[in-house]
Order: structure tokens, then C-alpha cells, then sequence
């Protein structure tokens, strides 16, 4: 879609793909950089309720529009304050600022955490295979320093071809979509992910947390770049072989049973929850994909030594053997959950 085809819809069709839009996404990407006040005033004149009092249809569409406009102001207003940057969004133990082509992450009370972040990050960046890939699967820790509260902020930056308004995560992705998402995205998605746990777990560090607000997309352009997949936020991650000790409240249907009972992690709790993501995203996955992530999932793995590696190769045999995939480049639009074309 572009503006041109989007003020194009009826009224009532223009509320519609807006509302889940202002779900989705961040208040910069609805408000943009240039004249955000002028633009909320805008949108909030555009579609007031007032306006359509006497239309049945958009009235009541109209209602609910404002009031997601307003929610998503506030917190834009918020974000705008004491960090010199836009607020992205809200982690479980951070806020996240636009900076540039960077993101800050600042505590909102556990230094401990960031701290750790950033201590993790330093040894996978400084892995010798991450200038050669694995810097399109994990985050480059820029910086560690403290805000005037002394509280502990992460600057944080992607590969060189991507900018963080550019991301969506897989959450996004999956209501954009309403949980249908183009399923050969998932081919790509899974490999990325698996490639970041990978590092992560060469160095014995397990993240704890892949869940689906932490799998960072940006689909590629066939001849051009490559698609990126990134797995954020490593402050929830922990030891090969000690607990995970800070689960996700939004996430808790997502990890293993031995998470609650705070049992030392291995690289089957990561694929555990990242399986779990990944049906919790995709309900439309054909039943050789289901099954994957069912043996993923399964508690027979826990206790046994577990190799991220066999998981790319069982993911090729279902990929390439049972779906009967090619190993090829698949483009993919994005269009329900990409308004770049919005503050263009």
C-alpha cells in the first residue's frame, strides 16, 4: 500500500486498517520525526468521532480510533522526555529510544541486568565468525553509561544496512497478520534464530527470553540484502547449567515447565521457547512444521546434551525434504505490517 491508495479507501476502510496499525506499531512510526505535534492534530481532526456522528458505520469505528490516537501520544510524549530520543517501546525491564541509527536502552531499575546485557553482548561481538554473519542475527553493544539517575542505559545498533525504524518484531508480524503470516517467511525467520542462539550458546550463555517480542525482522530485497533476523535483549539470559531467574510476565504460557522451578537452563529451554514463539505466531504452519516444533518442545530434551546444529539440519529435511521447498531466494511483502510508506 501507499498514501495514495490508502486516502483512496473509503472512510470507514481507512479506520479500519488504522486501528490495528496503531496496535502494532511504535508511536514514532505513526507520528514520525519531522512535526509530530502538527501530525497527531491532523489524524485526531481527520477521523474525530464528531465528524461522523450521524454515520453509523464510521461512528463507532471512529471512537475507538481516538482513543488508540491518544493513547499512542501519550506515550510518544512520554518517550520524548529525558532521553534525547523518541520512545520504541517498553521491554520488560527497559525502555527502548530511538538515538540515530541506534536504540537506547535504559533501565527502569535493574542496572544488574543491563549491565549483564552488555557484558554478554561484548563477548558475542567479539566472536571471531560475527563481522562475517553472525552480526545479522545478534545486536553490536556501542556503549554502557548512566543517565542522570544513575540508571544503567545500553546503546545498542544493528548491522550496517539496517536502522532500527526499519524492524518489526515477530508479535508485530504475527497481528498484522492475524496470525497467518506469509509461511515461508518462517523458513528464513527460524534459521535466524537459530543462528543467534548458536552463538550465544558457544559461549555458554543462554538468552532465556527468545520470545516473540524479542525477534527482531527486516525482509530482504532479492539481488540486493539479504533478510535479517535478529534475537534481542539478552539482560534476561543466564550461565549454561544455572536458572533463568527473570521470566517474562507477558510471555509465561511461552516457557518449559522447569523455568518455574528455577532448574538449571540448557540450550533446550532456548529452543523450548523459541519453538513456542514461533507456533504461537504462525497458526496457518502445514502439519510437517507442526511436528518440528512439537519434538522441540517436547520434555524428554531436558537433561540431554543439545547442539543447535541439530536443529538446522532436522529444519532442512523438513524444509527441503517433506515441504519440498527449493534453496532459493523467496521474496516476501510485509505490506500488513510495513507503514514506511506513512511518514514518507
Amino acid at each position: 500500500m501507499n498514501k495514495q491508495d490508502f486516502f483512496a479507501l473509503p472512510m470507514a476502510d481507512q479506520i479500519r486498517s488504522l486501528n490495528p496499525a496503531l496496535e502494532i506499531l511504535p508511536p514514532i512510526s505513526i507520528f514520525g520525526n519531522a512535526d509530530p505535534k502538527t501530525r497527531y492534530r491532523n489524524l485526531s481532526a481527520m477521523y474525530h468521532p464528531d465528524k461522523w456522528r450521524n454515520d453509523p458505520i464510521v461512528y463507532p469505528l471512529a471512537e475507538d480510533l481516538q482513543i488508540a490516537l491518544n493513547l499512542e501520544w501519550e506515550e510518544y510524549m512520554k518517550g520524548g522526555a529525558g532521553q534525547g530520543g523518541l520512545l520504541l517501546g517498553k521491554g520488560d525491564i527497559a525502555d527502548i529510544y530511538l538515538d540515530g541509527r541506534n536504540v537506547k536502552k535504559v533501565s527502569r531499575g535493574d542496572n544488574d541486568l543491563i549491565e549483564w546485557e552488555a557484558d554478554v553482548l561484548k563477548i558475542l561481538n567479539a566472536q571471531p565468525d560475527y563481522e562475517t554473519g553472525a552480526q545479522f542475527y545478534v545486536p553490536r553493544l556501542v556503549s554502557l553509561s548512566y543517565d542522570d539517575n544513575d540508571m544503567a542505559v545500553n546503546t545498542i545498533t544493528y548491522s550496517e544496512d539496517v536502522s532500527p525504524e526499519e524492524l518489526f518484531s515477530l508479535k508485530q508480524l504475527a497481528v498484522a497478520y492475524d496470525f497467518a503470516p506469509p509461511i515461508k517467511a518462517l523458513g528464513w525467520i527460524w534459521r535466524r534464530v537459530l543462528a543467534a542462539l548458536s552463538l550465544g550458546h558457544r559461549i555458554g550463555v543462554i538468552h532465556g527470553a527468545v520470545t516473540p517480542d524479542h525477534i527482531m525482522l527486516k525482509p530482504g530485497i532479492a539481488g540486493e540484502k539479504q533478510h535479517r533476523g535478529f534475537v534481542i535483549d539478552w539482560a534476561m539470559s543466564a550461565r549454561n547449567d544455572s536458572a533463568v531467574l527473570v521470566l517474562s510476565t507477558d510471555w509465561s504460557d511461552l516457557y518449559p515447565p522447569e523455568a518455574l522451578r528455577k532448574l538449571p537452563a540448557t540450550p533446550a529451554f532456548d529452543a523450548y521457547v523459541a519453538a513456542k514463539s514461533m507456533l504461537w505466531a504462525f497458526h496457518n504452519m502445514p502439519r510437517p512444521m507442526q511436528r518440528y516444533f512439537e519434538r522441540c518442545t517436547a520434555e524428554s530434551n531436558f537433561g540431554r546434551g543439545w547442539k543447535i546444529v541439530e536443529l538446522f539440519n532436522q529444519w532442512d529435511d523438513v524444509m527441503y525434504g517433506e515441504l519440498g521447498w527449493n534453496k532459493e531466494f523467496v521474496p516476501l511483502n510485509f505490506a500488513a505490517v510495513d507503514w514506511s510508506w506513512w511518514n514518507a
